[in-house]
C-alpha cells in the first residue's frame, strides 16, 4: 500500500476517532448535548465507513446513508453485515437533529444506544482493516 492511500485512510478513522470521543463527551458529560452528540454518533460511522471503502480503492460516495455505505462495503467484507441493524437506525441521525426541525431532541437512552452502534460499527471496521491504518488514538484523542 502506498503512503498516500495509507495516511488517508488514517485521516479517515482519525475524524471517526474525534466524532467518537465528541460524541461521548456531548452525551455523557454535563451539560448534556444530546442532539448534537448523536448526529456525531452518526459522522463516527459514515466515516469509519469511509475509511474502510478507500482502503478497498473505493471512492466513497458523497452520503450521509449509512445503509447505502455499508452495501458497498459488503463487496470487499461480508462480514461487516452484522452491522446492518446499526446502519439503518444511525442514518436518520444525519440530519434529523443537525438543523431546526421541530422534531424533539433525542433522550438519553437514545443517544447512548446510538453510542453503542457506533462503537460497533468503528470496532469492526477497525478489526477489518490491517494495524498499519489504524490511527494513533492516544496521539489524536
Amino acid at each position: 500500500m502506498d503512503d498516500a492511500k495509507k495516511e488517508l485512510v488514517q485521516q479517515w478513522l482519525r475524524k471517526a476517532w474525534h466524532d467518537l470521543i465528541v460524541a461521548r463527551t456531548l452525551t455523557r458529560r454535563e451539560p448534556f448535548v444530546l442532539d448534537v452528540g448523536t448526529y456525531h454518533s452518526q459522522q463516527v460511522a459514515e466515516k469509519a465507513l469511509k475509511a474502510f471503502l478507500v482502503f478497498n480503492d473505493r471512492d466513497p460516495d458523497r452520503t450521509h446513508d449509512l445503509e447505502r455505505l455499508l452495501e458497498m462495503a459488503l463487496r470487499f467484507d461480508h462480514g461487516l453485515e452484522e452491522l446492518r441493524a446499526a446502519a439503518q437506525r444511525l442514518t436518520p441521525f444525519a440530519t434529523l437533529y443537525r438543523y431546526p426541525s421541530g422534531v424533539t431532541d433525542p433522550g438519553v437512552e437514545q443517544a447512548e444506544a446510538a453510542l453503542v452502534d457506533v462503537a460497533d460499527i468503528y470496532n469492526k471496521v477497525l478489526t477489518s482493516l490491517p494495524s498499519e491504518v489504524h490511527p494513533d488514538t492516544k496521539e489524536s484523542g
